[in-house]
């Protein structure tokens, strides 16, 4: 997980081509938060809230994602796009 003090800004260079249609912000308080898996727990981690992970500046090339709160966390981010095809097949006639 990548260290995300109060206000840092991280551009991500994603490869998918297209602005991905889904883009998640994990944080934890700890660097490691995935070290209790042995006992079969996924501890430490939750999904952003509010303006802990804010989404920015999206394109087919990178995305930002700053922490606008004063507090200090670890961010891992996960970027899906839709492939082509799936889903919205278009209008039914």
């Amino acid at each position: 997980m990548l260290h995300f003090p109060s206000g840092r800004t991280y551009d991500f260079e994603h490869g998918l081509g297209v602005c991905p249609s889904q883009i998640t912000p994990y944080i934890s308080f700890v660097a490691e938060p995935f070290s209790d898996e042995s006992r079969g727990q996924l501890s430490n981690v939750a999904l952003a809230a509010g303006n802990e992970a804010l989404i920015e500046d999206c394109n087919e090339r990178t995305f930002r994602v700053r922490n606008d709160t004063c507090a200090e966390f670890y961010l891992r981010v996960v970027a899906l796009s839709a492939s082509p095809g799936l889903g919205g097949a278009g209008p039914l006639d």
